[in-house]
């Protein structure tokens, strides 16, 4: 095997990677949202009492949606993360072999999305999270215990963390969806050049 030939390997490979990270956090996100907008409204219109959370007089439909929101959003944020550390690791060694052309403008738009993305998967996961789960237990656990006024509260402290949680996600999203259509748009110029350069020999 040649060295180009292997270095082209080598360059496939990673870009596949990439990709599917690109991929795979971006469908985490969207799809986490997706539930949302489907279970709060469901709930809403299906008003379920809840036997365990017998004593909370608060709305049984919001305390539910919320549970399950709440496990869908915790594993979409997992494969977020590893999403995001697999493209940005591999876009890393990419440049670092100058297996993209750092002076090509799809890979400075790659770098920047990357970059920002991350910035937000890691705000979400290391500010705002933390605060949002906590707010979420003493809510779930006093709900339990038939203390509204207390679970009341809880929630409101989650209520108020949730549009930065929002607000981050969205941006992870639009800089993973960016990263992607870069990555296209890199990956067609250089077929390009390449069949361009062919058709000279």
């Amino acid at each position: 095997m040649s060295a180009t030939s292997g270095r082209a390997r080598t360059r496939g490979l990673l870009e596949s990677v990439h990709i599917a990270g690109l991929a795979a956090w971006f469908g985490a996100a969207g799809m986490s949202g997706m539930f949302a907008a489907v279970t709060f409204p469901m709930m809403k219109r299906l008003d379920p009492r809840l036997p365990g959370y017998a004593g909370f007089e608060g709305e049984h439909w919001s305390l539910a949606a919320g549970q399950l929101a709440n496990r869908v959003f915790v594993i979409a944020d997992s494969a977020q993360f590893v999403g995001a550390m697999a493209a940005g690791v591999t876009f890393a060694v990419l440049v670092a072999r100058r297996h993209v052309a750092a002076d090509r403008l799809s890979t400075w738009v790659r770098g920047l999305s990357l970059s920002v993305g991350i910035a937000c998967v890691a705000g979400l996961l290391i500010v705002v999270q933390p605060g949002m789960q906590s707010s979420f237990r003493a809510y779930w656990s006093a709900a339990e215990q038939g203390l509204t006024q207390e679970a009341l509260r809880a929630r409101g402290a989650a209520d108020a963390l949730h549009p930065w949680a929002s607000r981050l996600i969205m941006g992870g999203t639009v800089c993973a969806l960016t990263g992607l259509l870069a990555a296209g748009w890199g990956l067609g110029r250089s077929a390009s050049i390449a069949d361009d350069a062919g058709a000279r020999a």
